[in-house]
């Protein structure tokens, strides 16, 4: 189990950026109803 984490960590880093954006408008994720409102 501790070689596994190390592969995912990579695809990680670009999935941040767009998990807000695929969450869709209004959809509460890590706080950030002070853009999201909507």
């Amino acid at each position: 189990m501790a070689a596994p984490p190390r592969r995912p960590p990579p695809p990680d880093r670009d999935r941040p950026p767009a998990a807000p954006a695929a969450a869709g408008p209004g959809h509460r994720h890590r706080g950030t109803t002070h853009w999201n409102t909507e």
